[in-house]
């Protein structure tokens, strides 16, 4: 293994990764937070090859969107989403395209502010699901991926952190 440097996106924008093609190798992309436009890797060579090659995505683009990535129905392929003052659009289908909440996800969960947006396979089934980590240092996840709060008892409620600056970080450990 070799480790690897890439110049992709500017200042401003966010990083992301995924395996944007279902090939199991995971690639670089970046989230232009000023316009909403997405700029994945999806050949990984680590150079923007142009739209047609790496894929090009407007998706989001209001003020404090935040972008988060997953496998929203499981499959290999990561798709896109972002986390908007506790409502959450994910591009289930994975066309690049808002085709509204009966084909792609909306779902409102969390949106008190600080809010943190997280994604994890949270029970192993296959499929990313949501939660958010809130700054007293609880970790709300949705344990059972319906996309409605079921209470701590049926998803997760977890104190862990709340240290000021702790930041949330999730993982296969």
């Amino acid at each position: 293994m070799t480790d690897s440097q890439f110049v992709w996106g500017g200042a401003a924008d966010i990083p992301v990764v995924g395996d944007w093609t279902g090939t199991g190798t995971t690639k670089i992309g970046v989230y232009g937070i000023a316009t909403g436009t997405w700029y994945l890797d999806k050949n990984g060579n680590g150079q923007w090859d142009g739209s047609t090659t790496d894929g090009l995505i407007v998706w989001g683009g209001v003020s404090g969107d935040v972008p988060v990535v997953g496998q929203w129905t499981g499959g290999s392929t990561t798709k896109i989403g972002v986390f908007r003052n506790g409502t959450w659009y994910l591009d289930k289908n994975g066309n690049g395209a808002w085709d509204g909440p009966a084909t792609d996800g909306f779902i409102i969960w969390g949106g008190v502010p600080g809010d943190v947006p997280l994604v994890g396979d949270w029970n192993a089934s296959g499929t990313t699901k949501i939660g958010v980590y809130r700054n007293d240092g609880t970790w709300y996840l949705d344990t059972n991926g319906n996309g409605v709060w079921d209470t701590c008892r049926t998803d997760d409620c977890i104190p862990w952190g709340g240290v000021p600056g702790d930041v949330p970080a999730v993982g296969k450990w």
